[in-house]
């Protein structure tokens, strides 16, 4: 179910999918979504568990290369590489604290929640480990202050319709933003502010 939810994440927006798309891309009957899950956001938090613990480990890959290097730009290069590379990631994190972590159990929401938790340490050892110049104990708040800015960044850069339509305007084309520059530019800002 998680497969067929990914893929129709892969093509449309949150807001256009119908959770009687996933058992029917299955040739399941209607009602088996509810089965395992207690909604349509606990679909897609349970995709966004599974992609950031994927993402978390595929930094740590990346990063390993550069381990004591406390090369700030290979890191910052090494992190908005793997963050551009998962738009749907990227799409599912601005959703998370306005739509996904709205409608959930709180079984769904601990289990979501010790992920994060488990990305943030295992990333944070792997930027300590590159980053040495990096004060160890401050590390995870500066993920966590990373994730933000995904997570605004990504909304910014992704306007609906009539806002983008908007912006088209030249007086207002200033506000239009590339998520991967900017969230490169404010990485290496971050890094460059705490070493």
């Amino acid at each position: 179910m998680l497969d067929a939810a990914r893929d129709l994440m892969d093509s449309r927006s949150f807001d256009e999918i119908a959770v009687r798309e996933i058992p029917d891309r299955l040739g399941l009957a209607k009602g088996t979504v509810y089965r395992y899950f207690g909604s349509k956001e606990e679909v897609f938090l349970s995709v966004l568990d599974q992609d950031l613990a994927d993402y978390a480990g595929e930094m740590v890959t990346a990063l390993r290369p550069l381990s004591g290097t406390d090369d700030i730009e290979a890191v910052t290069e090494a992190i908005t590489a793997c963050t551009v590379a998962r738009p749907r990631l990227c799409q599912l994190m601005a959703l998370l604290p306005t739509v996904l972590e709205r409608n959930v159990s709180e079984p769904a929401a601990f289990q979501f929640k010790t992920t994060v938790a488990a990305a943030i340490k295992e990333t944070s050892e792997a930027v300590g480990d590159a980053l040495p110049c990096l004060d160890r104990a401050a590390i995870p708040a500066l993920v966590v202050t990373f994730y933000s800015l995904v997570t605004g960044l990504w909304t910014t850069a992704h306007p609906h319709a009539a806002v983008a339509s908007a912006m088209a305007d030249p007086g207002l084309a200033f506000l239009k933003i590339d998520f991967g520059e900017h969230l490169y530019a404010s990485l290496r800002a971050l890094l460059k502010g705490s070493c």
